[in-house]
């Protein structure tokens, strides 16, 4: 089996990590640590492997400091592994670079060119500009969305509780993923597109009704909001299972209408304290929202995400198809561990 991925096997979910070879490291190994406490000799750590690693000078975990549900997860790796966080969204960050900058220079361009224009001539400019500014910027989503197959991999691992080497790792989701994530970048570039475009279009061509304008705008919004939370579940399903395009769109079509409730919850907590800032009108709150966002908003919303698409997929998929993963990377309390056994 030379490409790493499950074959002929009989459901249309097959998780990669059936096929890593990656050592599984609970989160309190005992056994690779001495027995003599007294015998354990701390390397001095340099500042960035602090960040990376966390520091090596910390308490033994207990079954009562580990996770034992999504939301102590999720706690665990703020506080835990903060810097492991921070340097995949460092990794993931430089794959949008091109697109942070092409957005300022392309937009300050055409800013300054719609200002040199006779205002009888905008409209006429206005779909040549647009394909300029967001058109030419399809590419480099796609881009871009290969950081996101890096990161989505690594943070899946770390939420299962997993060993990471974060280089290898960010490498190794890339190539399991890449053409999926780099499907899912261009669509979302071309909605993206599409979106800026239309919402110019509406400025320029008022409608004497002020609710057909209403209904435009937020017709259009609605849409591509419902398009952006596919995402919740298409990056982490394509990151875990062996997936084709069409399946994995159309779950992602059925988990967001199945929980929209709970989606739009989720998609809001994740991403709406860093969109404030970017939705600002002055460039410069802009600027420093989008910095923000590809330095610590990114990583956050992955790890939601993952946990908690992670918790659709254990009562769809892997409770039937895949029961080992079902919980995977929650430790069961004492007590309920005993009962389980028990039984």
């Amino acid at each position: 089996m030379n490409s790493g991925k499950a074959v002929n096997l009989p459901c249309l979910f097959s998780p990669y990590s059936l096929f890593d070879r990656q050592p599984v490291l609970p989160y309190n190994n005992k056994n690779s640590r001495s027995e003599n406490p007294e015998r354990i000799i701390m390397r001095k750590q340099s500042f960035i492997e602090k960040l990376i690693e966390g520091s090596l000078n910390q308490k033994e975990l207990t079954i009562s400091d580990l996770p034992h549900n999504r939301r102590q997860v999720y706690k665990h790796l703020i506080l835990n592994r903060f810097g492991t966080l921070f340097s995949v969204g460092f990794f993931n960050a430089l794959f949008w670079l091109p697109l942070f900058g092409w957005y300022y220079f392309s937009g300050f361009y055409v800013m300054e060119k719609l200002k040199s224009s006779d205002p009888s001539q905008v409209a006429e400019l206005l779909g040549n500009l647009m394909f300029l500014e967001y058109g030419t910027m399809v590419p480099l989503f796609c881009i871009g969305a290969l950081g996101l197959a890096g990161m989505f991999y690594v943070i899946r691992r770390m939420c299962w509780g997993e060993s990471v080497s974060l280089v290898h790792d960010f490498k190794k989701g890339i190539k399991q993923s890449w053409k999926q994530f780099l499907l899912i970048g261009f669509l979302f570039g071309v909605a993206v597109f599409i979106l800026e475009y239309l919402l110019h279009q509406y400025s320029l061509k008022l409608y004497e009704s002020a609710l057909v304008n209403v209904m435009l705008y937020a017709g259009t919004i609605i849409i591509y909001l419902l398009a952006m939370m596919q995402l919740i579940f298409a990056f982490p399903m394509s990151s875990l299972y062996w997936i084709g395009n069409f399946s994995l769109f159309k779950g992602s079509i059925s988990f967001t209408f199945r929980y929209f409730p709970k989606n739009l919850l989720i998609f809001l907590i994740s991403l709406f304290p860093f969109l404030v800032f970017i939705m600002l009108p002055s460039v410069l709150f802009r600027f420093i929202g989008i910095l923000v966002f590809l330095l610590f908003g990114a990583m956050h919303t992955a790890v939601i995400w993952t946990l908690y698409s992670h918790s659709v997929f254990d009562k769809h998929i892997n409770r039937q198809d895949y029961p080992d993963y079902v919980n995977k990377g929650i430790n069961p309390l004492e007590e309920q561990a005993e009962s389980n056994n028990d039984k």
